[in-house]
């Protein structure tokens, strides 16, 4: 199953994460991975989780993202359709 775009930004931005935090490995892990990385390696990956996360931010997001903005989606639709009757503002 292909993920959609903002699905696999937002798995790079997490698997990019893990490596920042040490991976979830234990220093008694025995790994390479586990152990302290460099300093241009940690901002190699630090720069790489900048661009994800700006990439994220740049995608375009559906006009009603809260819980507010749909009911008021769907009032609207509701009030348009004929099935509720406007508010009176007196």
């Amino acid at each position: 199953m292909a993920e959609s775009r903002p699905e696999l930004l937002a798995l790079a931005r997490e698997r990019l994460a893990s490596e920042l935090r040490g991976g979830g490995h234990l220093p008694a892990c025995g790994c390479e991975c586990g152990k302290a990385a460099n300093a241009s390696a940690l901002a190699a990956v630090s720069r790489e989780l900048r661009a994800v996360m700006a990439e994220i931010e740049a995608l375009p997001r559906p006009e009603n993202t809260s819980a507010s903005g749909s009911l008021a989606a769907r009032v609207a639709a509701a009030r348009t359709s004929g099935a509720v009757a406007p508010a009176d503002q007196s």
